[in-house]
Parts: C-alpha cells; sequence; structure tokens
C-alpha cells in the first residue's frame, strides 16, 4: 500500500492541541519574563500622579492628616464602584477582542490564532515598561505617604465652658454621699 504524504497544514492540524498548550506556555513565559525585566528597570515619578502634596495644603498636621482620612474613607467607599468599573472595561474589550477573532478566523483554526494574538497583545506591555513602572512606583509612594499622614490625625474633643464632664458630675455625687 502506498501511504499518501501528509501536507504540513494536515500535520499542523492534526497537532493543534500540542501547539496550542507550547503557545500559551509561551505566552505565559514571556508574561513572567516581562514582571522580572520590570523588577530592574530605574524609573522616576510622574508628577502628575502625585496627590498627598495637595493634601498638605493645611496650615497645622491636623488638617493633612484629617484630609488624608477624608481621602482614605473616599478611595475605600468609592472603589468598589471604581474596580467594578475597571472590571467591566476589561472583559468588554476581551470579549470584543474575542468576536472580532471568531468573526473573522475559521473555526478550525480559532484554538491556534488566539494564543497567537495573545502573544502579540503583550508587545504594548515591553514597550511602554518605563512607563507603567513610573506610574505604579508613583502610586505606591503616595499612598503610603498619605497613610502615614492619616495615623497622624489624633481626635482631640473641646469641652462646652458651662458644660462639666461626666468625670466631674461623678466625682461631685460622690464626694455629697
Amino acid at each position: 500500500m502506498n501511504k499518501r504524504p501528509v501536507s504540513p497544514l494536515h500535520y499542523l492540524y492534526e497537532k493543534r492541541f500540542v501547539l496550542v498548550r507550547a503557545m500559551f506556555y509561551l505566552w505565559l513565559l514571556l508574561v513572567v519574563y516581562w514582571l522580572y525585566a520590570l523588577w530592574g528597570i530605574e524609573c522616576s515619578e510622574v508628577k502628575c500622579l502625585k496627590i498627598a502634596y495637595k493634601l498638605k495644603e493645611g496650615d497645622e498636621e491636623g488638617i493633612s492628616a484629617r484630609s488624608a482620612l477624608a481621602f482614605i474613607l473616599w478611595v475605600l467607599t468609592s472603589g468598589v464602584f471604581v474596580a467594578g468599573v475597571v472590571f467591566f472595561i476589561f472583559k468588554f474589550a476581551y470579549n470584543c477582542i474575542m468576536d472580532t477573532i471568531k468573526g473573522v478566523v475559521p473555526s478550525k483554526t480559532q484554538d491556534f490564532v488566539i494564543p497567537i494574538i495573545l502573544i502579540v497583545l503583550l508587545l504594548p506591555c515591553f514597550a511602554y515598561k518605563m512607563e507603567i513602572k513610573s506610574a505604579y512606583r508613583t502610586l505606591s509612594s503616595q499612598a503610603s505617604e498619605i497613610i502615614t499622614m492619616a495615623l497622624g490625625f489624633e481626635v482631640k474633643l473641646k469641652q462646652a465652658e458651662g458644660a462639666k464632664s461626666r468625670d466631674s458630675v461623678l466625682d461631685d455625687a460622690h464626694d455629697q454621699k
């Protein structure tokens, strides 16, 4: 019996699941390499992202600490909403990209094309490593500075002139017995 020669495309189609898995591991390896390469980059802080100096505009330390505490509470309460919006944007972009791929690429090769597109989408991350790390360092240093200011907040209570404190009323009652 004569065996027909196998074409390279037919061979690739038969081994597509192994190739897809290998490309996914390649993508994962590139992500880990990007994180490793991010570690060694020297960068400076981004000036437009500095928030803490705006909170220090008050004359007294208590005013800046109070405004920092108010800012932290505002971020915590609105953070849930912002996280939901960011998740929605990423999920929307993912769905748009996947629907475009599934609409353009034949269904037989979709499993093979999706990892290639994921690898290509990493190119902007490699191109803007310095900017990404600068933004991260700026935001983390600003957050630590705001938290340090907020920890310096001390609650000071003022007593009205005509009102007696609870302790003085109890002392007077104890003295009368």
